[in-house]
């Protein structure tokens, strides 16, 4: 799990690095999951960004992380003021999104209780920093290089595999929930 903030400069080195190397490393064993964190004394931009990320997902899951990275890479060009119109820009010609519905989602604000959820979930796990990772609950504050995340990522599925061997299997199960992108 990742909380992230769009804004942020360390997030958007971390969602590089990630979207790079979990999905070739691990294809199967790994799965990313997002969480919107906008620090919105410092990132004036983040919430919206996060609101009109999740208008994406609600048309689109896999839009979504196309989303993800193109705000990150643009991130320099990103206004309060101009986010709006990038986001349409963005969105213009792609098949897989109604533009016409994802300007009213922005607009009316639509997915924000998404983020307020996100926010409070971020609070009660004391999330006090942009990225923020939980890898089987052990936590990873701040930039982390590649290799030090892959040493743990590498660690939790070793002791997955010696719990499960040794009858220890959790049987844990994911489930959707709305503040899970």
């Amino acid at each position: 799990v990742e909380f992230s903030d769009f804004q942020c400069p360390y997030c958007r080195d971390e969602a590089k690095s990630l979207r790079k190397n979990v999905v070739s490393t691990y294809p199967k064993e790994v799965h990313l999951y997002h969480l919107d964190m906008p620090l919105e004394t410092v990132h004036p931009w983040a919430r919206p960004a996060a609101v009109a990320a999740r208008c994406v997902y609600k048309q689109n899951a896999a839009a979504f992380w196309e989303y993800y990275d193109w705000i990150y890479e643009h991130q320099a060009d990103i206004t309060v003021d101009n986010l709006k119109s990038k986001v349409l820009e963005w969105a213009k010609g792609k098949e897989t999104i109604d533009s016409i519905k994802l300007s009213h989602c922005i607009e009316a604000k639509e997915t924000d209780g998404e983020i307020s959820q996100s926010i409070e979930d971020g609070k009660k796990l004391e999330v006090n920093q942009t990225p923020m990772f939980f890898i089987n609950g052990r936590r990873m504050a701040g930039a982390v290089d590649w290799a030090s995340m892959k040493h743990v990522v590498d660690d939790e599925i070793e002791y997955q595999k010696t719990a499960k061997n040794a009858g220890e299997d959790c049987g844990c199960s994911v489930t959707d929930r709305k503040s899970v992108v």
